[in-house]
């Protein structure tokens, strides 16, 4: 059997015929992810000390809390600071299996310099640590590929709150 060999000119000629799909549109066919999952990987993130906190991770998390009203097309948490304190304290006491503590900034990126909320008005990312000068300096596990970044606290608005996992 012989090779065909591959070009240039083939692959232009499959990229005109391919169809472009938004990764939205993609997950409508495919299903099982919410880009608005930033709570429930924060929770795998803690729950397995920084190892598993991908789309996957979360989408079980957030299926074992919503139960029978799990949709895997859009699982964002819905509530208050207080519903999650209330959920990361309930789920983390009868959490049988080791996990690290930490905390858990819950903010809105559309007021927050250099961050973007995408159509949602929070997002909640793990602190890591705070530098000298009282500044946050926070991982997403939404976009690990990024690293970290510093979040000064005068530029977090007053809706944002610190969930504390101990």
């Amino acid at each position: 059997m012989a090779r065909k060999k591959l070009t240039k000119s083939s692959l232009d000629e499959l990229a005109k015929r391919m169809p472009i799909l938004s990764e939205a549109l993609q997950m409508t066919y495919i299903g099982g992810y919410d880009t608005n999952d930033c709570w429930w990987r924060c929770i795998a993130y803690l729950k397995s000390c920084g190892i598993d906190y991908d789309a996957d991770a979360a989408m079980a998390i957030a299926s074992g809390y919503y139960g029978d009203n799990f949709d895997e097309n859009n699982y964002a948490f819905s509530g208050n600071g207080h519903d999650h304190k209330k959920f990361a304290s309930n789920f983390f006491s009868g959490s049988e299996e080791g996990y690290c503590s930490g905390q858990i900034l819950v903010f809105n990126p559309n007021t927050t310099p250099g961050w973007s909320g995408n159509g949602t008005s929070s997002h909640a990312v793990i602190i890591k640590r705070y530098d000298k000068s009282g500044n946050m300096v926070v991982f997403d596990p939404q976009n690990p590929e990024e690293g970290e970044f510093v979040i000064k606290r005068s530029d977090v608005s007053s809706g944002a709150f610190v969930v504390n996992v101990k």
